[in-house]
């Protein structure tokens, strides 16, 4: 389709909620059943639970185990559960739906999105494009078989974005730009209360009026305030971020050399300083290894081919045309996505924590800031001085379409679309919920490497050991929780230490553990007390 017809709005439209139904439609029918054991869901699930029923909200079956920080903090934020206890009150446990609940929020940000770009890009073609490249990303197509906050965490993210941009636009009536700004400080506040990066947008606010107005606005005083009693409440009453610090001062240790087995309760706030100043003397080292990560993650959006060698060099040119159409946005007409993305990058570079996930709200603007360079090109060329180079610079636009197709072929080709195997749904995990919910007491404590989908499925108290070299030590450790029994799965991960070493605690105590439930995955004992 050509310019010329989108620059009929009633066309544009109609083209761009065509290409997001088709992508909703295609994102549902390729849901891929059950989950795996990842268990950040599990929590978030049993969260929703609590809310839909009444009880309170930290109270899961999941036990927090102190020496164990980096696997779990004791809770997550609350308004993706609050999100999901609807559909929890409607369908009950049931993983499909709140897939299918994910992919409905994703639909909402994709239309926020396409306004969002028909206020930065130029060519209707373009919006059309960069929206369907969005709605398409075979990044997003995975993270909708994960019940996570990501999707939610993105519409947030871009509806503020839009407030914050709209607040900041000139000739805003003062009235009108203090309202926005208690609209943009609830947002804000949602946005933590989703992930709790998401208070990053406030130093955003704060870059963007040293950079654009040398002072602080008093709008963004107002969402400042407003994001202080929110912040203030959610951790008195709800959710506290200090388990995030306990993880820092695990990861220091690690850094350093050794394993921490002395984190306590509290330790996090006892020594929070020293850890946040150890954490700042890391960073030398640190920040090198995150780029790597970080480039090794990005690398693999642009993958074409078995060779990793591709996807570096258009991982890299890729990149040079997003910093070209972020240069060519920050300079004339920023948003405050653009602040936005400086703020959360820098976080991405100097936290120890890193996941591909956690690029995710990266991706609207990286994709944009590289279209919107291909129209910067594509206008160089009607410069004279271009001569010979202005035949290639026309046909950017179609050389960069042409990659990102080829890329999310590739991808879409490699992904597996059949049923997750080993999930918590497949015959063998059925067995052992059924089995664990029909056999042990509600009292019992069960030690696995899983324990957040464990206890969800089966209402029992559930927590996962830790490193302890010394196994006495360990036994000992696991009976002053009351720990009653063990759940070995048979296809332990032998690359992570803490599998690779549990199972000699059950060979070394065999005669104080009873086999009382056995399938083709996973096997229980009930520990027998002397």
């Amino acid at each position: 389709m050509s310019n010329q017809a989108l620059n009929n709005p009633l066309i544009k439209d109609i083209a761009a909620y065509s290409v997001i139904g088709i992508a909703v439609v295609f994102l549902i029918l390729t849901i891929r059943p059950g989950h795996d054991w990842g268990g950040d869901f599990a929590l978030y699930i049993q969260h929703a639970i609590n809310i839909a029923t009444g009880h309170p909200y930290s109270d899961t079956w999941f036990v927090y185990n102190p020496r164990d920080p980096l696997m779990s903090p004791r809770s997550y934020p609350p308004v993706y559960p609050l999100s999901l206890a609807p559909v929890y009150g409607i369908f009950g446990l049931d993983l499909y739906a709140m897939k299918i609940a994910g992919i409905l929020v994703f639909a909402v940000f994709l239309l926020l999105y396409y306004r969002y770009v028909c206020h930065r890009l130029e060519s209707p073609v373009a919006q059309i494009f960069v929206v369907a490249c969005m709605a398409f990303s075979p990044w997003f197509w995975e993270a909708k078989d994960r019940i996570l906050p990501d999707f939610l965490f993105i519409l947030i993210l871009y509806a503020s974005i839009v407030v914050f941009d709209r607040m900041y636009a000139l000739r805003q009536p003062v009235l009108h730009r203090y309202l926005l700004a208690l609209g943009g400080g609830l947002l804000v506040s949602l946005l933590y209360g989703t992930r709790s990066v998401g208070m990053l947008i406030v130093p955003a606010l704060f870059l963007h009026d040293i950079i654009r107005r040398r002072s602080i606005s008093r709008a963004t005083l107002i969402v400042t305030i407003v994001f202080a009693v929110f912040y203030v409440t959610q951790n008195a009453f709800l959710h506290t971020d200090q388990s995030y610090f306990e993880s820092l001062k695990a990861v220091d240790t690690e850094e350093q050399g050794g394993v921490d087995t002395t984190v306590r309760e509290g330790a996090a706030s006892e020594g929070m300083l020293a850890v946040i100043k150890s954490n700042i003397n890391a960073l030398g080292d640190r920040i090198p290894r995150k780029l790597h990560t970080y480039g090794s993650m990005m690398s693999a959006y642009w993958y074409i081919g078995d060779s990793i060698i591709p996807g570096a060099i258009l991982l890299s040119v890729m990149t040079v045309l997003a910093i070209v159409g972020f240069i060519g946005f920050i300079t004339r007409s920023p948003s405050m996505g653009d602040y936005f993305i400086l703020t959360y990058v820098m976080i991405l570079l100097v936290v120890p924590f890193g996941q591909q996930r956690y690029l995710l709200p990266l991706v609207p603007l990286y994709l944009l800031y590289i279209v919107r360079a291909t129209e910067q090109l594509r206008q160089l060329a009607k410069n004279r001085r271009a001569g010979l180079y202005s035949g290639f610079l026309k046909a950017t636009p179609a050389i960069v379409s042409v990659i990102i197709a080829a890329s999310y072929a590739s991808s879409y080709a490699l992904s597996d679309s059949a049923v997750i195997a080993r999930g918590v749904e497949s015959s063998e995990s059925r067995e052992l919920f059924d089995f664990i919910r029909e056999n042990t007491p509600e009292n019992s404590l069960l030690v696995f490497h899983k324990p957040r989908p464990l206890a969800l499925f089966t209402g029992r108290h559930a927590v996962k050991y830790h490193w302890e070299p010394d196994l006495d030590k360990l036994w000992r450790d696991l009976s002053d929780m009351g720990a009653t029994h063990i759940v070995l799965p048979k296809y332990l991960d032998t690359t992570v230490h803490e599998d690779y070493f549990f199972p000699n605690i059950v060979e070394r105590y065999r005669q104080n553990l009873q086999v009382i439930f056995e399938n083709d995955n996973f096997v229980v004992y009930r520990i027998v007390r002397e």
